[in-house]
């Protein structure tokens, strides 16, 4: 509550006014949670700081207060005691709230990346050594990001599919493998990738990283992938099917209607330096900083056009 006071004690001028309180944690005090280890069970102990008087200091000045708690009902009882203080029907003033995590998706700690990758002939030679170099940059990536909690599972495939890597630690995790540079199917592989992702732990949330080069001789790849997402959107399962070399043709086609098919991205990566630039950027948007960040931001714009809309249009 302290710091709500300082925030209403501000010079406010604009005629919109907003304060967002973003917190883990409830408030002190017995009415605000029900913790028995609270080290100010009576409130916090900065004089004028108690909730009721926090609440008037804020509707005095008209500000609208919006609360995003990072856990979910951590701060309902809190919440529940500012709008007993702060929401006027008479004022048309009410605590809007809404979490930063969306309940209704599994909330990752970790992430299990499944790549699955062509190792058919067309990918021999420089290709292949782009693309290690990809897989390479992405798992630096998210070392240096410290989220050394994550998993990597890889699957190769040509003529038939390859299982490399299974769920192996990212800090400890293989940097390279082998291909045997044959026919393309894609169908087989995803396959595979289907048993891998039944596997990822709990808490974590599984990527499928789908790159090819080039045209699939199989006819069942995007149905394939439709199932695989089915089966597995209730684990938040994201995809990225990624087309890499100039000569991707039919296949980039391919791979575009595979990411609908799973609501997923599409990337398209002319060059071994685009291809890590994909790798990276998969790496960097799937941290938990970046997630938060995106639904702060969701949240703030939706709250604060509806609120201009109704009160200054």
């Amino acid at each position: 509550m302290a710091a709500l006071s300082i925030a209403a004690q501000m010079d406010w001028k604009a005629k919109a006014r907003f304060l967002v309180l973003i917190a883990d944690a409830p408030a002190h005090g017995r009415e605000c949670n029900d913790d028995p280890k609270d080290a100010h069970p009576h409130g916090s102990p900065r004089p004028g700081c108690d909730v009721p008087t926090v609440m008037q200091e804020l509707r005095d000045k008209k500000v609208d207060l919006m609360l995003m708690p990072v856990k979910a009902q951590k701060l309902d009882k809190t919440a529940a005691v500012m709008r007993k203080y702060y929401d006027d029907p008479a004022e048309d003033r009410k605590l809007s709230s809404d979490p930063l995590f969306d309940g209704t998706k599994q909330p990752a700690h970790a992430f299990h990346f499944v790549f699955c990758l062509d190792g058919s002939g067309s990918m021999s030679g420089r290709p292949w050594q782009d693309l290690t170099t990809a897989y390479q940059q992405l798992l630096q990536r998210r070392n240096s990001d410290q989220c050394l909690g994550d998993l990597v599972s890889v699957v190769t495939f040509s003529d038939s599919p390859t299982v490399q890597i299974t769920r192996q630690p990212i800090s400890t995790v293989a940097q390279s493998f082998s291909a045997t540079f044959g026919g393309t199917y894609f169908a087989p592989a995803l396959t595979q990738c289907d048993a891998l992702i039944a596997g990822t732990p709990a808490g974590y949330t599984p990527i499928l990283i789908f790159m090819s080069d080039g045209c699939d001789g199989s006819s069942t790849a995007v149905g394939t992938m439709q199932q695989l997402y089915t089966k597995y959107r209730g684990r938040n399962l994201q995809v990225h099917t990624i087309a890499f070399g100039h000569s991707a043709g039919s296949g980039a086609t391919l791979l575009q209607s595979m990411a609908t098919a799973a609501n997923g991205t599409y990337h398209a990566a002319a060059s071994g330096l685009q291809l890590s630039q994909v790798f990276v950027q998969i790496a960097a948007e799937c941290t938990a900083v970046d997630g938060l960040v995106k639904r702060f931001s969701e949240i703030l714009s939706d709250m604060i056009s509806i609120k201009v809309q109704v009160d200054y249009l």
